[in-house]
Parts: C-alpha cells; structure tokens; sequence
C-alpha cells in the first residue's frame, strides 16, 4: 500500500438535539483531538452514544467520560495496536456504566442487590415486596482518524458514514475492511456510490445472528432456541410476531414483513426481546421481559446475561485513495444516532453535507460547526415530519477531511 505524506487537514463539529418532549436527552455526542506534536499524526476521534432505558444517560455519560479520559492519557495505542485499544476502550466503558449505576442507586438510597451469574452481574432494585430490573445501557460509536487511516468500532445503531459529492461515485462498500466484531450481514461489492456505511449492521431479523444468539445463550426452557428471541415490535393493533421462520432443513430463514416501519428507508422495527422471568418485575410492576431494538450494546446488564452482545465491530477504511480520486480532494464523515439515520436515506445525506454551500463554508473558521447546526435543524424538521412528537433524540458529528496542501 502505498505511503501517503501529504498532511491532513480534518475540521469538525457535533450537535445534539432532545426529541422536545421535556425528557432528559440521553444521547451524547464528544469530539476529541490529540494534542499537536511534532513528527506525530493528530488523532482525530468522534464519538456517538445514544443512551436507553431508565438510566440510559447515565450510560451514555459515563462512557464519553471515561473514554475522553482514557485517551488522554493513552491515544498512542491507536498508532500501534488500534484494534486492541478499541477493545480496552469498549471493556473499560462498559464496566464505567456498571459503576455509575451502583454509584446513582447508593447517592439515591435506593435498596438494590447486585445479581452475579456466570455471564456477568445486572443490578435489581426493591419495588414494594418484588425485585425490579434496572435497566439502561448505549449505543457506541467511535470514528477514529489517525493520518490517513479511518477506524469505526460501534455497537449498536449509531451508523458512521463516508460521503463524496454525488457526481463523483468513487466509493464502494468494498473499500471496508474489517478487522473485529461478528461477520456483518450485507455482503461487500465494487459498485461505486457517494455514501458507504463504514459502521457494522448487524440486523435484529438476521439468521446470523439467530445462530450467534444461539451459541452465547441458549433458552432455559429449550437450549435448541435462543434465549433472545427475534421479533417485529407491535403497532397498536397487531401483535409482537417472530422475525425468524425455519426452512425445510430447519435452517433459520428471515420472515419477510414485519409490522410497521422505523425508518425512512423501510427497515423494520425489530427487537431483541427475553423470556419472562417471573423473579423479577419491570417498572410497572409486571413480570419482567426485556426488550432491546439492538443485538449489541453496552451496559443493559440483565439482557447481557440473556445473550446480548458487546463484541465490539471495527472496521477500517485507508481514505488516501479516496481523496486521490476527488475533484476537490474532501470526503466528509458523519456519525449519528439514529435520531438521525431513522429520518434520512443515505444518498441525502451525501448530497446535503456535500452541496456546494456547505463545502463553501469550509473557509470560514467555524463552517464545519455551521454545517452540523444547518445539518441537525434539518434532521429535526424531518422527524417531525416522519415521526411527529414520537421523534427520537439525535446527534451528529461531523468531520471534513482533505489534502492539506
């Protein structure tokens, strides 16, 4: 591969935007730079958590804390050993959360057990004579840059994207390596486009994931069945049905319709979703069963003992070449909650993070933070349009790489 000398110029900016229903925001969103060395390439991170549940900001908090501090003091590793760091990063946040919520459940006075199994510990807390689960974890999403080197590492579903302008279709999904995690479940082709999801997709409906669900916990009450079942989520008038059917060979196989939409591109709404559990209770009282829109994430203790993942995916994109290819020698990355991915097909977000006005307001010292403002009021008046006052929170960050020549 070759050895590209000419400097990086990245300039970026993020925003968070609450859904407006007076509810905590639990989305985070940090951009963090390496401090300016001589003879050292900067590194550039953004960060995406998008917290859930109860406690989700306190998840989301946590993590952007202790991963902020942590590099602080460690960023080097991302020189030498970046898929290893990554993995440190994601165990080290994981068990950040774990901390905060036992931290808020003593500052609260609350009466809380910590349940230890051999697939790890989750946290229950006094509801009258029964024991309720606490629930909250995040998504997780890094884009790191390091020279010309971009790495993403996400669980969950805060995607990261590569755009290009529209007219100059330099970029496919096979220029995506990966380097961890589980096998994704799109296969990778030549066929050139102006966005690539860079992040892992790992849908809830796969019959990959089926078998992985499978092998990280079987059911109690059938070990030859998942203890996470696969479902569509209800709509008001249809129930929760199976998003896993099996062929004849009893191989598991996707059940092609689900019951409603959760984003713009039609994807459907699916979930991870746990037996009942009659020991415990949710927040209402009621025998618990969990559910998660992900098969990854960090924090959710309870469903991590059920089979959820925190096998972090990082994947690798060399962004030289790609900036050899352009007109203008600029590829912009964002990175999002799905506060923003449910509202947008992909193609539009290229073509509005690469319009001509945006790229003119790179010459003004805070365009990019410009451009993320412009970029998240849209966003808003979208969801609003798509999902009216059920619209999720969201957060971007935002970052304009070229040739600093």
């Amino acid at each position: 591969m070759a050895e590209y000398t000419l400097p990086i110029r990245v300039r970026t900016g993020n925003a968070t935007e609450s859904n407006g229903s007076g509810k905590k925001n639990q989305d985070k969103g940090e951009v963090w730079r390496s401090p300016l060395v001589e003879g050292e390439k900067q590194v550039t991170v953004l960060l995406v958590c998008d917290g859930h549940g109860t406690l989700g900001e306190e998840a989301s908090g946590s993590v952007v804390i202790e991963i902020t501090t942590d590099l602080k003091t460690n960023y080097q590793q991302l020189y030498y050993h970046p898929v290893t760091y990554i993995g440190h990063l994601t165990r080290t946040a994981h068990s950040a959360i774990e901390a905060e919520f036992e931290r808020y459940l003593v500052d609260q006075r609350i009466e809380f057990r910590k349940v230890q199994t051999p697939r790890g510990n989750f946290f229950v807390q006094k509801r009258q004579d029964k024991w309720e689960i606490v629930e909250g974890g995040t998504t997780f999403s890094l884009a790191v840059i390091v020279g010309t080197t971009l790495y993403m590492a996400n669980l969950g579903d805060s995607s990261g994207t590569i755009c290009t302008p529209l007219d100059q279709k330099v970029l496919s999904t096979s220029m995506v390596h990966k380097l961890a995690g589980p096998e994704d479940d799109d296969e990778k082709t030549d066929e050139p486009v102006s966005i690539v999801v860079v992040t892992s997709e790992h849908k809830v409906e796969s019959p990959k994931l089926y078998k992985r669900l499978l092998e990280n916990c079987p059911s109690r009450t059938d070990p030859s069945k998942p203890s996470l079942k696969q479902v569509y989520d209800a709509c008001p008038l249809k129930p929760q049905k199976s998003a896993i059917s099996f062929d004849a060979d009893g191989n598991p196989i996707t059940v092609p319709h689900g019951n409603y939409y959760s984003t713009v591109r039609n994807d459907w709404a699916a979930l991870v979703r746990t037996e009942s559990d009659p020991e415990y209770v949710d927040c209402y009282g009621r025998t618990y069963i969990g559910g998660l829109a992900m098969p990854e994430a960090l924090g959710n203790f309870y469903l991590q003992t059920q089979g959820l993942s925190m096998d972090v995916n990082v994947n690798v994109v060399e962004l030289a070449p790609i900036l050899e290819m352009l007109a203008n020698k600029i590829i912009c990355i964002v990175l999002a909650s799905d506060g923003v991915w449910d509202n947008w097909k992909y193609e539009d977000i290229a073509k509005f993070v690469m319009d001509p006005s945006c790229i003119g307001a790179l010459s003004e010292p805070d365009g990019v933070q410009r451009i993320t403002n412009s970029f998240m009021q849209r966003n808003m008046i979208y969801a609003k349009r798509n999902f009216g006052h059920r619209h999720d929170d969201s957060t971007a960050c935002i970052a304009f790489v070229e040739f600093s020549i």
